[in-house]
Order: C-alpha cells, then structure tokens, then sequence
C-alpha cells in the first residue's frame, strides 16, 4: 500500500481560487469615467473664481477696460458664476458616486440608491430574462455604460447600473452567473 501524497501548494490555489470566483460578490459604483463633462464644467469653474479676467477681456473695448468699475462688478459676477458652477459640479459628481451602489452575487444583483432615503431593488439572476448595454458615443470613448436587468415577473422588476466602468466585463459576469443557475 502506496501512502498518499499530499496536493501541491499549486492545485490548492487554483481550487480556492475556483471557489472565490463563482462565489465571488461584486460591489459597483459609478465609474468617475461617467463625469467627464462634470469635469470640464469645474474646470470652467476653476478658471472663472482664479481668472476672471480670460472671461471677459477678449470681449471688452479700451473704454470699458479704463473704467475700473465695470471690470471689479464684472470680475465679481463672473467669480460668483464660477462658485455657484463648482459646487453645483461637485454635488453632481459626489452624490451619485456615494449614494449609488451595486453588488452583484452568485444569485442575486442588487441595486442600494440614496443619499438620505434610500431605494433597495433586488432580482435574482436565475429571473433576468433580459440584459442589456447601452453606451453613447461618449460612453464607448470612454468605457463606460448603462446595463439594463429585466425580468418577466408580473411586477417588471428592472434594475440599471448606470455609469459603470468596463460594461461587457460586468455583463459577461451576470450572464455567466446566469448559466450557472439554470444548469
């Protein structure tokens, strides 16, 4: 009688490896990728609060520049347009990154959205009939998008993911989990 030889350090990586990825739990949020013209509009902002003057210079005449008065209540106007721009910019890129959130199990994909309240949506994978991806031309520049879960229940449950980064990975991992639920 042979003794057994224990496993390689190898075989039982990979087979814990196995098991993390099919019970693995994938946790979302928006990709900042999603804000890019957010970013344009604080860069506009930056500029209008520190520069003021690039604003308005290329348009004022010689006359309108030597009176000192018009250009402090212009400079100021354009400094306060600048502030009221970023921080409506920041709240636009914050607030969906924090209260948006996603996670995706081996049998279920969840949706938390909220800030204060707060919606919970949940389906179970082996109930998605449909999923689909949507990007604008924008989105495929740069990869991000919008996955779309529907079922066929009576309620209609649908639950999106919107502004996620690399779309046709996430996608591939629900339909692959999918497989795995009907077989």
């Amino acid at each position: 009688i042979k003794p057994l030889k224990p496993m390689a350090k190898e075989n039982i990586k990979a087979d814990k490896s196995e098991d993390k990825g099919k019970n693995e739990e994938l946790k979302l949020r928006p990709s900042l990728r999603t804000f890019f013209s957010h970013y344009i509009v604080l860069l506009a902002s930056f500029v209008a609060i520190t520069k003021p003057e690039i604003v308005f210079l290329p348009f004022l005449t010689t006359a309108e520049i030597m009176n000192n008065k018009i250009l402090v209540s212009l400079f100021s106007t354009v400094e306060l347009v600048g502030w009221v721009a970023l921080l409506i910019a920041i709240y636009k890129i914050v607030v969906p990154i924090i209260s948006n959130r996603y996670t995706i199990t081996s049998d279920a994909v969840e949706t938390k959205i909220g800030f204060i309240s707060k919606d919970l949506a949940s389906i179970f994978i082996a109930d998605i009939r449909t999923a689909d991806l949507s990007k604008t031309i924008f989105d495929r520049v740069l990869d991000v998008g919008t996955i779309r879960l529907k079922t066929s229940g009576t309620a209609g449950t649908d639950i999106i993911l919107w502004g996620i980064g690399s779309p046709e990975i996430i996608l591939d991992k629900i339909r692959s989990r999918q497989t795995r639920t009907t077989i």
